[in-house]
């Protein structure tokens, strides 16, 4: 396969795709030599990143220069505090990752199996069906009505609908509609495509990488308090050596001078406030898991509605906090059944099984037109039980 061929598949035909990856596009890769790419290129997913130890996160709570010069037990009371949460946070969001396994289509040797998408290979022909997520990047060979999710990755508000022929070779990402990326979701359609990269090597890899050399940026509460702290202990240590110089002045004893000086500068330490923001920063990580919300770092805390620095989260068009999947609130159920033909779409779908609390209206008509996200759905005027006309 040529240099950096897996980034230009959006330039190639299909069969020059098949043919670079050494892939026979109608009975896929034998099972050895899927074995030997496997461990050539080694597992289809993201490299796992190690996260903090105990101990790390231990020590990230008492890194504060004001939490530097406190009592033993009120530095052990901090840490605890935020140990315990943090490490809360990070065994929920290690549990979720586990409950996640995405299957993935496969044909290899002529037959379509079902396996974990980590064991996808460059090379490997996938089935796409709506309501799957993209396993690896794909080229595809073939679409029916297929359309994607790519909020994600592009921030694209609408389902991209996807073709196979080749693009120019500098086509943006976010127009190489002949290609499907790892992590977007199937929306609408049926497709097959070509593997042409897979774990740290796709474009979600890629991310992933750029997030990973972002440094860390402190929150206003966490900058504020760094300030605090400076300034208070040069206010304590200039009070203090004000107190032991008139204190030789006076012809004290150095002795007790110097007891005097540290006693002073101990006493102005407000010991309990470190504590004090760990305990209402835990306090909103409690209210905020009673919202099924996991809050990785106690300083987050600080940028979430609910008496804190925001009293609203705006979400955009690009979907980036949305679910995508769509749920319903109020069904009516209608007296006559009507059919719905085509690929089911996700809004579709939405409105499959029981739902609490649904009126019957009686109306006499059915949709006419199934549902399929994003065109809307057209409705006949119908007319109730009293007399009343809707839609």
């Amino acid at each position: 396969m040529p240099l950096n061929a897996a980034e230009a598949c959006h330039a190639a035909s299909a069969e020059e795709v098949a043919t670079w990856l050494g892939t026979d596009s109608a009975t896929g890769l034998t099972a050895v030599e899927a074995d030997r790419r496997a461990r050539l290129h080694g597992p289809n997913a993201l490299p796992d990143e190690p996260g903090p130890g105990a101990f790390s996160l231990l020590l990230k709570q008492i890194r504060d220069p004001l939490v530097a010069v406190l009592l033993a037990g009120v530095i052990v009371l901090n840490a605890v505090i935020g140990y315990v949460q943090e490490s809360r946070a990070r065994q929920a969001l290690d549990a979720l990752a586990r409950m996640v396994h995405t299957q993935a289509t496969v044909v290899r040797e002529g037959i379509g199996l079902r396996i974990a998408a980590e064991a996808l290979v460059p090379g490997d022909v996938v089935e796409l069906t709506a309501g799957n997520q993209v396993p690896a990047d794909l080229r595809l060979l073939g679409a029916q009505l297929l359309e994607t999710d790519e909020s994600a990755l592009t921030g694209e508000s609408v389902p991209v609908a996807k073709t196979t022929g080749p693009l120019p070779e500098r086509t943006p990402l976010a127009d190489r509609v002949n290609m499907a990326y790892s992590g977007t979701m199937v929306t609408r359609g049926t497709g097959r495509a070509l593997v042409t990269a897979t774990g740290a090597g796709t474009q979600l890899g890629a991310i992933q990488r750029l997030v990973a050399t972002s440094g860390t940026v402190a929150t206003p509460l966490t900058r504020k308090l760094a300030g605090f702290s400076k300034q208070l202990s040069t206010g304590i240590v200039a009070v203090a050596a004000l107190a032991f110089a008139v204190g030789l002045l006076r012809r004290s004893p150095v002795p007790e001078m110097s007891t005097a000086a540290v006693a002073l500068a101990v006493g102005a330490i407000p010991e309990g406030l470190p504590a004090a923001v760990s305990i209402v920063l835990a306090i909103g990580v409690v209210r905020m898991s009673r919202r099924r919300s996991v809050v990785r770092n106690l300083p987050a805390v600080e940028t979430l509605p609910d008496r804190s620095a925001s009293s609203a989260v705006c979400a955009g068009v690009s979907g980036a906090m949305r679910t995508s999947r769509p749920s319903r609130g109020t069904t009516v159920r209608r007296r006559s059944s009507g059919g719905v033909t085509g690929p089911e779409s996700p809004i579709a779908a939405a409105f499959r099984g029981p739902v609490p609390g649904v009126r019957d209206l009686g109306l006499a008509e059915r949709v006419l037109s199934p549902l399929c996200a994003p065109r809307p759905a057209s409705f006949t005027p119908v007319t109730e039980n009293a007399g009343r006309e809707r839609r």
